[in-house]
């Protein structure tokens, strides 16, 4: 019988986590307050806010809220909560008190404040939204004394990262055993690495598919065993 190999190179994409989140709101370029002002963001009250330098904070300016009494609401864009979407937010209380929280808004006018803020120096939470999934929402703080770092709106980032493969198409016989092989030096003929193991032919074709990114050798062979 005449046996035939055809190799085809084949381009495979794999999901890879190239960054580990991006913005899902690209616009919403404010949320650090690195503009020095309260831009973008939606600001319910009379109080006593200023945006000031702060070297502690991640882009050098955060964000002070000074008004216990009547209390000062900050809200980011809206937008709708689809799967995966999660907060990273960066704040502290400088007094240790519930007078002010991470909250959800919503576009009823009712609020849920998730998280009173009541750590003394900064410190990152991550919130989960899939309880609102498919609502819209602002998301934000409500309360008298706070200072804030960011607001990031998130969502996993995997890209996809394609490399190249090579299939193998081998003529064979039906209840006989292959394996297909690879080296860098044919002179070291105890250097064959095996990909994958060995397969019984169950008709007169066998493909074997080989990532060139887990298995980059230089010359492959199908070998009968």
């Amino acid at each position: 019988m005449k046996r035939y190999i055809v190799a085809l190179l084949i381009l495979i994409g794999a999901l890879t986590a190239s960054r580990a989140q991006d913005f899902y709101i690209p616009s919403f370029t404010n949320y650090s307050f690195s503009a020095g002002n309260f831009s973008q963001w939606e600001v319910i009250g009379i109080g006593n806010q200023t945006v000031t330098n702060d070297p502690n904070a991640e882009d050098g300016k955060s964000a002070w809220v000074r008004e216990q009494q009547a209390g000062v609401l900050l809200k980011s864009p809206k937008f709708l909560v689809t799967n995966g979407v999660y907060v990273e937010a960066r704040f502290y209380n400088p007094y240790g008190i519930d007078s002010c929280a991470f909250t959800v808004f919503y576009t009823n006018g009712t609020r849920t404040n998730v998280l009173y803020i009541r750590n003394t120096s900064y410190e990152s939470f991550t919130f989960d939204l899939s309880a609102w999934q498919g609502k819209t929402i602002q998301v934000g703080f409500a309360g008298g004394q706070m200072q804030m770092d960011y607001l990031k709106i998130l969502v996993p980032d995997h890209r996809v990262t394609i490399h190249p493969a090579l299939e193998f198409i081998y003529e064979t016989v039906p209840g006989r055993s292959y394996q297909l092989q690879g080296a860098n030096d044919l002179n070291t003929f105890t250097a064959w690495t095996n990909y994958p193991p060995a397969v019984v032919a169950t008709n007169g074709i066998t493909k074997w598919m080989v990532s060139t990114l887990t298995a980059p050798q230089t010359y492959y062979r199908i070998k009968e065993l």
